[in-house]
């Protein structure tokens, strides 16, 4: 995983005539992303941020100091950037693995707050309010904070939070128009689902349909229009689910042609995408897939200052070793490309 935020944005090299700026080819896929949004604030007073996409976070006073504990008594400034499609988590190289567990995403948000040029954190014991629209409408989604460890980047999970109890309901319809109903609560501790009760009750089966979000079969999912998180850390933050996976395999991949590769593995019924990573002979094993899900396979290079790229549809565990050659490709069809993957 190549975390972008994490590493210097701007690499200078010295050249015989003058100082120039050249991006790693990292940061020239993220330059075909969505820009970042920024906001200036005062840490003398609360403030209220809305982005485009619908995301709120409430700042109170004296939340933010430098990491020496100095207050931060100049301008503040907010830089943020929204992640929701797949198409943008491969430009910002992110994937959805936590520990090795696949998660399917509801929405990243990457925070970074500066003043006068120098990095901010959260006051201790201190945090600041985030909301996401649940733009996806999923359900169970709970809040991870990005960990980068060898050059990738790990969601790690970060406890229950006000929005990790699932309610179902079976509905049995009867006679005049009633149902009986079965509510069924579970709650989420580390990450696994706990059984917490069940309720019997009547009621109006044309009153219980109309009032519920989402049915898939007899099965009722109430889904929620936000998720709300208390964050104590800023970088990268996930409102993720785990997918739980009972059959696993692996998949063997070759490269034809390759300098620098960067792959991932894009989930066609769930927000995941898993990273390749590639030897230095372009051979790459990716581990733990679920079996039978379908899938893109898009591989993405820069040989000789062209872009290089190649989708595979596979369905996982029928196809389990590809070999495959990466072809031109410019970069504005590039993005319309990927952008095609979160149709």
């Amino acid at each position: 995983m190549r975390l972008i935020f994490l590493k210097a944005l701007i690499v200078l090299i010295l050249t015989s005539c003058s100082e120039k700026e050249a991006l790693t080819f990292d940061e020239e896929l993220q330059k075909l992303s969505d820009k970042s949004q920024t906001f200036a604030i005062t840490n003398d007073q609360a403030d209220t941020i809305v982005t485009k996409n619908g995301t709120r976070i409430i700042i109170r006073p004296k939340t933010f100091v430098f990491h020496d504990g100095q207050d931060a008594k100049e301008l503040i400034k907010i830089e943020l950037r929204e992640v929701f499609d797949r198409s943008d988590m491969i430009l910002n190289g992110l994937g959805t693995v936590s520990d090795g567990r696949l998660l399917e995403s509801f929405g990243m948000i990457y925070l970074r707050a500066t003043s006068g040029d120098r990095e901010l954190k959260i006051r201790d014991n201190e945090s600041i309010a985030l909301s996401i629209a649940n733009k996806r409408e999923g359900f169970s989604g709970e809040l991870f904070y990005g960990s980068e460890s060898n050059s990738q980047l790990n969601w790690e999970y970060a406890g229950a939070t006000t929005d990790t109890t699932e309610v179902i309901e079976t509905i049995i319809p009867m006679s005049d128009g009633l149902a009986s109903i079965k509510r069924t609560t579970y709650k989420f501790v580390n990450g696994l689902r706990e059984f917490v009760s069940d309720t019997l009750f009547i009621i109006k089966y044309e009153c219980c349909l109309d009032s519920v979000e989402e049915v898939v079969g007899d099965t009722v999912y109430y889904i929620p229009k936000f998720y709300e998180f208390e964050l104590t850390n800023l970088g990268w933050i996930n409102c993720d689910r785990f997918i739980d996976i009972i059959n696993k395999v692996d998949l063997d991949i070759e490269l034809k042609n390759f300098s620098q590769p960067i792959g991932y593995i894009v989930f066609n019924d769930i927000n995941s995408v898993v990273e390749v990573l590639f030897n230095a002979q372009g051979k790459a094993i990716v581990l733990n897939l679920p079996k039978n899900y379908q899938a893109d396979l898009v591989i993405l290079d820069k040989i000789k200052d062209n872009f290089m790229w190649t989708k595979q549809e596979i369905r996982i565990g029928t196809d389990s070793r590809l070999t495959l050659e990466t072809k031109k490709i410019k970069e504005d069809e590039l993005k319309v490309e990927l952008k095609k993957i979160d149709k």
